[in-house]
């Protein structure tokens, strides 16, 4: 059994595209996807049709959550510029997400429990508390966090630097970012889980893409330059 793990696509549609396009050659089984589809590059509805196309199962991101749950509300331009770079994105997110896909991102589950090949395996955006609560590779809460859940392995993202780590005999898996990495370049990220009754063995990978692409489309948008040039670098 092969499961591959996307997360953190960030409306970034080249992206997804690629990824996808690469997962074909990698004989998987199925596909979930940690969340946070929407936020910071100007494709959020592409990418939400893409995902529910594919029928790709899908927990609940903090952005996907924001961008669901609010209305149409309307800020003055002296507020907009306010607000930081990634706040700009968000208001120009929520502003241009059909009702139809902020009714689909509202319905997504905060969590997904599976099992395969005997083990017991938890998908969460952040963390199985909270979906804005970072696991870093060398954070503090992993054991609490391992302790309190029950589960073989767990698999998150939002921190957007991918990593795979063993926790007192359990897996702690972070998918890292497909649409904007934060690991020292802009190749997207995805992991594959290969699950056998005897072992799990876990693969990060990594797919380049039209990234300039991305960075013209940013531009071109109402979303900050400065995203792109992020982007790029690969940095937060």
């Amino acid at each position: 059994m092969r499961i591959a793990v996307i997360s953190d696509i960030h409306a970034n549609l080249k992206a997804i595209e690629r990824t996808l396009e690469d997962l074909k050659s990698k004989n998987i089984d199925e596909i979930y996807c940690t969340g946070d589809l929407v936020g910071y590059a100007p494709f959020p509805n592409e990418v939400i049709e893409i995902i529910k196309s594919r029928n790709i199962i899908t927990v609940q991101g903090n952005h996907d959550e924001k961008v669901g749950c609010s209305i149409n509300e309307s800020l003055s331009e002296a507020k907009v510029i306010e607000l930081s770079d990634g706040g700009k994105a968000m208001h120009w997110t929520k502003n241009h997400v059909t009702e139809s896909n902020k009714s689909w991102l509202r319905s997504l589950p905060k969590s997904i429990e599976i099992e395969k090949a005997g083990k017991k395996i938890m998908l969460v955006h952040g963390s199985p508390r909270k979906n804005s609560e970072y696991i870093y590779e060398d954070g503090e809460n992993h054991l609490e966090i391992m302790e309190n859940f029950h589960c073989d392995i767990l698999v998150c993202g939002h921190t957007h630097m991918p990593f795979k780590k063993e926790v007192e005999g359990k897996l702690l898996i972070n998918a890292g970012s497909v649409g904007k990495p934060k690991h020292g370049n802009c190749n997207a990220t995805y992991v594959i889980l290969e699950l056998s009754e005897k072992a799990v063995e876990v693969s990060i990978e990594y797919v380049p893409y039209e990234a300039l692409d991305m960075v013209e489309e940013i531009v071109k948008s109402e979303i900050p330059d400065s995203l792109g040039e992020k982007l790029i670098l690969g940095i937060g």
